[in-house]
């Protein structure tokens, strides 16, 4: 069994018909049937079932799918090792979720040349699981398990956000207390957010009851929702949709949410990725995106 009949029966398992297999593999459909038939031959099966709906796999096609995907997947990251270790191309995947894909990651490999070649992006409470599955380096706002090598790479600051004609109950403090906020209606990121997070915690330790709190799901509907007067958004986005930002604290204490970057202690890049850390730590205290969201 070699790799190109293992990675068209994938194309092919995967996308249900051969004709789309060979545009995804950039082939002729006849070099993927051929393919097909001979992996067919030599594992002594059938793989595929003809049906109007496309090609359907037998069970003994539905069982090498679901070793394949693991095949490939470790002969793929084996050719990423070897280029980088060998090559010096280094070639890293960061997971993280998509708020920090967008207002940091994105623009720190745009500024700084880092070497992540893509972003994966994930709910906050699924980062730490994909980095085992598929990334070299998670940025997160859970804290990372024991077993990762860890970095503080900052802090980013929670934000009351609210339609204008609503800013004017907080103009003169410039601070938002989150007892003062309790009575409202407040929305909040969901899916286990750092928001979330960190506001609950606070709201424990302080014995603040927030009575109308609602989850959404994620900073911009937070956000779109507050714009129009239906709520105050607790997110640490930039302010849009015309929302005026105030910075939240309790006892007169800025609520913030930590960013960890982490990964394997065994990784073949460690060093790599703790000088990337680091760099990440330096571009984000030069020019923190949250330094103007306030007020």
């Amino acid at each position: 069994m070699d790799f190109r009949s293992l990675t068209y029966f994938e194309s092919v398992a995967r996308l249900q018909s051969v004709s789309s297999a060979a545009a995804e593999c950039v082939v002729s459909q006849p070099a993927i049937s051929k393919q097909i038939a001979g992996l067919e031959t030599r594992l002594g099966v059938k793989l595929f079932h003809r049906a109007p709906t496309g090609m359907v796999l037998t069970p003994a096609g539905r069982k090498l799918y679901e070793l394949s995907a693991d095949i490939l997947h470790r002969a793929r990251h084996a050719e990423t090792v070897m280029r980088a270790m060998y090559r010096d191309e280094p070639q890293l995947t960061a997971v993280t979720q998509e708020t920090t894909a967008h207002f940091l990651l994105a623009p720190f490999i745009a500024e700084t040349g880092a070497p992540i070649i893509d972003l994966r992006t994930v709910r906050p409470y699924d980062v730490d699981r994909t980095l085992d599955e598929d990334a070299d380096l998670a940025v997160g706002t859970h804290r990372p398990p024991d077993h990762r090598e860890c970095r503080t790479v900052s802090v980013s600051p929670v934000l009351v956000q609210c339609a204008p004609q609503e800013a004017e109950l907080f103009d003169e403090a410039g601070l938002v207390e989150l007892a003062a906020v309790s009575g409202s209606d407040v929305l909040v990121p969901g899916h286990g957010s750092g928001v979330e997070l960190a506001v609950r915690s606070a709201s424990a330790r302080h014995g603040i009851k927030l009575e109308s709190a609602r989850s959404v799901n994620s900073p911009t509907v937070a956000q779109a929702l507050a714009a129009n007067g239906r709520g105050l958004a607790l997110v640490t986005d930039p302010p849009r949709f015309g929302v005026r930002a105030f910075p939240l604290v309790v006892d007169g204490h800025p609520i913030e949410v930590p960013i960890y970057l982490s990964w394997d202690r065994d990784h073949y890049a460690t060093n790599l990725i703790a000088a990337l850390g680091d760099d990440l730590r330096a571009w984000l205290d030069a020019q923190p995106p949250w330094i103007s969201m306030a007020g």
